[in-house]
């Protein structure tokens, strides 16, 4: 489309996970390795990507970029994971211990990145506020999906300070 031709786009590379379910496709403990940040520069006129990955994250999965309103930023979810579910020990790991996907904030004008939530739950949809807050998507309300008995947690949506301050539940079920 020529009116797009030459607005970047903003993307991220996610590796499936091993399972299909709408809901498992973002479970962090069913991650695979692989992906990244990157923006298409030139979208119907060149391939060519810029990487935006920051290096100062270890191999994982990313998911759901979001640039802030003035560009200078993007929230993006991240789950770091070196080894494909298969390899883990099933049954053995604590669920605070596995991996799970958290919010981070990646500067655009220093390229340094900050991870914004760490509670042992998935969290990921980022996105900002125009009164500063984040919203996004979690586990962290428990519960579990009404097609099933688990152990397959719902996503609610979840809102905190610009700073990763005060993540608290704002919806009381998936629906």
């Amino acid at each position: 489309n020529p009116l797009f031709a030459r607005t970047p786009l903003l993307f991220a590379r996610h590796a499936p996970s091993v399972m299909s379910h709408q809901l498992t496709q973002v479970y962090g403990f069913l991650s695979r390795p692989g992906g990244g940040l990157f923006v298409l520069e030139q979208p119907g006129v060149t391939m060519r990507t810029r990487d935006l990955t920051p290096a100062s994250l270890p191999a994982g999965n990313f998911m759901t970029p979001e640039l802030s309103f003035d560009a200078r930023s993007l929230l993006f979810a991240y789950c770091p994971v070196t080894r494909f579910p298969s390899e883990r020990r099933r049954g053995t790991t604590p669920d605070a211990l596995k991996p799970h996907y958290n919010l981070y904030e990646l500067s655009l004008v220093t390229g340094t990145v900050r991870r914004l939530t760490s509670d042992g739950v998935d969290d990921f949809f980022p996105v900002y506020l125009p009164g500063g807050d984040i919203l996004f998507s979690s586990t962290r309300r428990g519960g579990f999906h009404r097609c099933g008995r688990g152990p397959c947690p719902v996503y609610t949506l979840s809102r905190m300070g610009p700073n990763g301050e005060n993540p608290r539940s704002i919806s009381f079920h998936e629906t």
